[in-house]
Order: C-alpha cells, then sequence, then structure tokens
C-alpha cells in the first residue's frame, strides 16, 4: 500500500509517498520553461539517493 500527499512549497509542487520501504519524495519545479523533477528514496545505508531529471519542452516543426 502507498499513501502520498502532494503540497506547494514556495513555486514548487512536492508529492511524498510513504511506502513500506520508507518515505519518497519528489519535487516539480520550473527553470525557464524547462521542467525539473527531484527524486529523493530512501537508501539502506545512510544518506538517501536523489535524482535531478530536467525536461526540455519539444515543439514539433522546431529543431527536430
Amino acid at each position: 500500500e502507498e499513501v502520498s500527499k502532494a503540497m506547494w512549497a514556495g513555486n514548487n509542487l512536492v508529492v511524498t509517498a510513504t511506502t513500506g520501504a520508507g518515505e519518497e519524495r519528489r519535487t516539480f519545479s520550473m527553470d525557464g520553461g524547462d521542467l525539473v523533477v527531484e527524486t529523493s528514496v530512501p537508501a539502506r545505508i545512510g544518506a538517501p539517493n536523489v535524482t535531478k531529471v530536467t525536461y526540455k519542452r519539444y515543439e514539433r516543426g522546431f529543431g527536430g
């Protein structure tokens, strides 16, 4: 079972999911016109694992 909660922290949307493995947090923000998603998941030992992915807007017919 997973329970998720979402809240605004300034201009960022923070979604926290609680599972049997621990608490996973995703932060959604904008950097100019790009969407940035930072995910923090619990580690077995030490600090949580954090990944950051930037999604760039794709416009059909422009640059691709």
